[in-house]
């Protein structure tokens, strides 16, 4: 998103009354023009542009292709319809009355929204304790201290828990078994729910505990990237309800020790989530017994490094105290600040 409030192109009193009605409902104060040659010299800015399927003419010239844009129709969508939704760039196809609930979703964000859409990391180990867990809430950390709103979500049913980790006592979470969450999930409902403490000079907050389930887990990506937080999800080496936040990562960050046995742990999970694989990048940790060098880890994994970790066991004794908090110099403040770097420096919405 870029800020502002919507544009409706709409010319039919019907659906423009509509439209507007729905407008007041989620706060917004649209500006409406009647066709879409008025539409051009304001096309490229407001967030979201709203466009009557009447407005599209089969000879209507070209506008410059953007994101937001949404035809909407009265009835039931026909071929002709998604004719048009193509001819104009529309990203969807939304029907009143029956889209109703989505769209008065999408126009809320709007007004509640940040000025662009937040980005998505996945963490998994390419083995058992390769410190998937460990590295994303350092990464979250390193993300908020820099000013982000940063939300830890927990993706692992068979975890210990972000709250043994990160203390939940002083860190606004919320468990899955408490989020009614599924479908439709507004920014002002994240907001009201994981409202985040202050860390650094942004905020921190996740979300934890037993069972996660694949929709609540949707639903919280979604709300997460589109309310403008760089959301981290640590995910099981089997991602099972962790699947949407694969499916939905800008990023994928898979941690690989600099073993022989680790490097084909990670090979074979890769096999298993290989429609992903130009989204993977690698972190090799070490030192190892039997240390590969990286060139060697990279070669048999099939995938690029992005940086390497170090341990630092100097960590230990703050996360069993869940006094976890690495700082920005420290191995893995600066493995994070390397992830950080690589996914803000990609397009967002993979999903």
């Amino acid at each position: 998103m870029t800020g502002g409030m919507p544009l409706v192109v709409a010319g039919e009193e019907p659906l423009l009354d509509e439209l507007i009605r729905l407008m007041a409902a989620a706060g917004c104060d649209p500006e409406c023009v009647p066709d879409l040659p008025a539409a051009r010299p304001r096309w490229a800015d407001p967030p979201v542009v709203l466009v009557d399927e009447a407005a599209v003419a089969p000879d209507e010239p070209a506008l410059p292709r953007r994101q937001g844009v949404v035809l909407v129709c009265k009835s039931a969508a026909s071929p002709d319809t998604y004719r048009r939704a193509f001819a104009v760039g529309a990203e969807r196809v939304m029907c009143l009355p029956d889209d109703e609930a989505e769209m008065l979703t999408m126009l809320s964000d709007v007004v509640a929204g940040p000025a662009r859409e937040g980005r998505i990391v996945a963490v998994i180990g390419g083995r058992g304790g390769a410190g998937a867990s460990v590295f994303a809430a350092g990464l979250t950390l390193r993300a908020a201290r820099e000013g982000a709103e940063a939300m830890l979500v927990d993706c692992d049913p068979f975890s210990g828990g972000m709250d043994v980790l990160l203390g939940g006592g002083r860190t606004a979470s919320a468990r899955w078994d408490s989020l009614r969450w599924g479908g439709n999930v507004t920014v002002a409902q994240l907001r009201d729910t994981l409202p985040g403490r202050p860390c650094g000079t942004g905020r921190l907050s996740f979300v934890t505990g037993d069972h996660p389930s694949a929709e609540a887990v949707a639903a919280v990506v979604d709300v997460g990237r589109r309310a403008g937080r760089l959301v981290v999800c640590d995910l099981a080496r089997e991602p099972g309800c962790g699947g949407p936040a694969l499916d939905r990562a800008d990023l994928i960050v898979l941690l690989v020790p600099a073993e022989l046995r680790a490097a084909a742990a990670a090979k074979r999970l890769l096999d298993r989530i290989t429609v992903h694989r130009d989204r993977v990048r690698m972190i090799i940790r070490g030192p190892a017994p039997d240390e590969m060098g990286h060139d060697d880890v990279m070669a048999m994994v099939g995938v690029p490094m992005l940086t390497e970790l170090r341990t630092d066991r100097g960590l230990l004794r703050p996360m069993h105290r869940g006094e976890f908090d690495p700082r920005p110099g420290s191995a893995i403040g600066r493995a994070a600040k390397a992830v950080l770097a690589e996914v803000m420096s990609r397009p967002g919405s993979t999903a």
